[in-house]
This record gives C-alpha cells, structure tokens and sequence, in this order.
C-alpha cells in the first residue's frame, strides 16, 4: 500500500508494536479482535494535525458531552468533574 491509506497503517501498526508489550504486561494477554480493531479505531495523522491546538472534549475527563443545534448553530455542554 502506498499514499495516505499506506502511511495510515503503517503508523497504526507501529503503535500497535509500541503498546503491545505493556498492554500484555498489565492485561496479562491480547484477544485478536483488538489488534484487529485497533487500526480502525486509531484516529488517521490528518485528523490529529487537523485538530491539534483546539480545545477537545473527552468523556473520561468531561463525563457526558450534550450536542444540539437548531441547523444554524451548535451548542455544547458538558458536565466538569
């Protein structure tokens, strides 16, 4: 594979083997169906560049995150710990 697909899972594969270790030391194992699921759910380089410097919402540091919009804007809240 080459181009963007081609980079996108050679570095998902590299994470994988960065992790993979300390995820069998602290689990005690792996199941296959993470290490296949994994590269889907890595987020692809550009979205990483698209959105590095903005603030993002995270539910294990916000705990629910509410959207709505009336189809002109959107509003945002969250619950802070």
């Amino acid at each position: 594979m080459s181009g963007p697909v081609g980079e996108y899972f050679l570095f998902a594969l590299t994470a994988q083997a960065t992790t993979l270790p300390i995820l069998l030391y602290l689990f005690q194992g792996s199941s296959l169906s993470s290490l296949l699921a994994n590269p889907v759910i890595l987020p692809a380089p550009e979205t990483l560049e698209a959105v590095a410097g903005h603030p993002l919402l995270q539910t294990d540091q916000n705990r629910w995150i509410e959207l709505s919009t009336d189809g002109q804007q959107i509003w945002v809240e969250v619950e802070r710990k």
